[in-house]
């Protein structure tokens, strides 16, 4: 079985890619198949001005649901997502 990342992150503007609901801090848990991919997303983001809080985690993160909105993508889903807005 292959080893999954995740790269999570914040997103500093409200946007359709995170919803915002209730007033909890909107988590974005991205997918990757592999650490070259969550390296990708992470360059990226650290990169962008429209995320902070960017994390690589070799493990599937947990956010409590009365704070955090947690929406999850698969690496391939994010990327088409993410080229789309660009």
């Amino acid at each position: 079985m292959k080893k999954k990342y995740y790269v999570v992150f914040t997103e500093k503007f409200m946007s359709a890619l995170c919803k915002q609901i209730d007033g909890r801090i909107d988590k974005c848990v991205i997918e990757c198949d592999n650490y070259n991919q969550a390296d990708e997303i992470y360059t990226n983001a650290i990169r962008s001005d429209a995320f902070k809080y960017v994390r690589i985690y070799p493990y599937k993160p947990y956010f409590p649901p009365g704070r955090y909105n947690v929406s999850d993508f698969a690496y391939s889903a994010f990327t088409r997502l993410h080229n789309r807005r660009a």
